[in-house]
């Protein structure tokens, strides 16, 4: 999802293994990985290292964006990359770097959940959702969303509900992942629903928020074919 030739700034990095693959194989020619946590960061640095990298990617801690990733790559195009967190810490991560977020021509972002967060807090900054993939692991899904500045007159696209949960071009694309993932939603929706029953729930608003998501759910399915 990253354009080829983009520096990369990995917020987040973990074990930096992200800007390891795209550095060693050619597609950016360099970056900077960041992270708050101390033991991931010497992960970081060993793994750059091995690898012979240390000239091409700067491995520093910082809380969130680093403020002189301009000074850093110049005037190359720039790809922020967020995985691994959930879409509340993402938004947070985007919303204090402020003015600094200028400077990144591209997002590339995975939340682990709350997609919509992440979906609503991109139209917010001036970008557009220019692509997404959505993958599955070992019963696990994942969405990657792929960003890009809006363009001098381009109107800002308005989602809907489904499109801010589960992406507008995973459901234009008529996602074969995305159905097999709803589908599997749907049943564990049933389930809550059918446990609520059981135990004589009175909790309404729960009941009331399940039908919502099933009903969205039915309607995604619905409009891709699932």
């Amino acid at each position: 999802m990253v354009s080829s030739g983009n520096a990369v700034l990995d917020v987040g990095c973990d074990h930096a293994y992200v800007p390891i693959y795209l550095v060693s194989q050619g597609k950016c020619p360099e970056a900077i990985a960041s992270d708050i946590q101390q033991g991931p960061l010497e992960h970081a640095q060993q793994n750059v290292d091995s690898c012979h990298l240390g000239s091409r990617i700067l491995v520093e801690r910082c809380d969130g964006v680093p403020k002189h990733f301009r000074e850093q790559f110049g005037d190359a195009q720039v790809t922020l990359v967020i995985s691994g967190m959930g879409g509340l810490m993402i938004r947070s991560i985007l919303e204090k770097a402020g003015s600094c977020i200028e400077g990144i021509d591209e997002f590339v972002l995975s939340p682990q959940r709350d997609d919509d967060i992440v979906r609503y807090c991109i139209g917010d900054l001036g970008y557009e959702i220019r692509d997404e993939v959505f993958l599955e692991e070992d019963g696990k899904f994942y969405p990657i969303i792929r960003a890009t500045k809006r363009k001098e007159g381009e109107n800002a696209e308005k989602l809907t509900y489904e499109e801010a949960l589960w992406g507008p071009v995973l459901i234009e694309n008529r996602d074969k992942v995305l159905a097999r993932y709803l589908e599997k939603r749907l049943d564990v929706l049933g389930g809550i629903l059918h446990d609520l029953a059981v135990g004589n729930s009175t909790d309404d608003r729960r009941a009331a928020d399940i039908y919502h998501e099933i009903t969205a759910v039915s309607r995604t399915l619905e409009r891709i074919g699932g």
